[in-house]
């Protein structure tokens, strides 16, 4: 499990083989936020590069739907990325519990509502799977 020094793990939100996302506890001022670090050795410039653009594009946003970027902290030569906990849970994990029409069709339009809102920003959002989303 990933770990970061001045939070406490609580739980392991998504895997990959480049990223883990998870949440922990500040214990600074013990506020529930989400970590998402990368896995495997330290990133390369190009990487690490793109960690900042990431938390630049995040802290200029406030848009409805789209998480709030806390800041970025290191540990040792790692990014994390610190993004507020609204307290959801993955997207594949509502979509595998939410077959019927009636609970589906507004999630994929709230969904669609946030990227269009991205879009409008001038963003776009690469990762557009399951995996990747949270869902309140």
């Amino acid at each position: 499990m990933q770990t970061l020094p001045g939070y406490h793990t609580t739980g392991v939100l998504y895997e990959s083989a480049g990223t883990t996302v998870f949440r922990a506890t500040r214990v600074q001022d013990g506020v529930q936020v989400v970590v998402k670090m990368p896995t495997g050795d330290p990133p390369d410039l190009t990487r690490l590069a793109r960690w900042k653009y990431e938390h630049e594009v995040l802290s200029g946003l406030a848009l409805r739907g789209v998480v709030r970027c806390l800041g970025l902290v290191y540990d040792h030569s790692r990014p994390a990325l610190i993004l507020e906990d609204i307290g959801g849970v993955s997207l594949r994990s509502v979509m595998d519990s939410c077959r019927a029409t009636d609970r589906f069709l507004p999630l994929a339009i709230a969904v669609a509502e946030t990227l269009s809102r991205l879009h409008d920003a001038r963003i776009i959002h690469k990762e557009q799977y399951a995996p990747s989303r949270n869902a309140v």
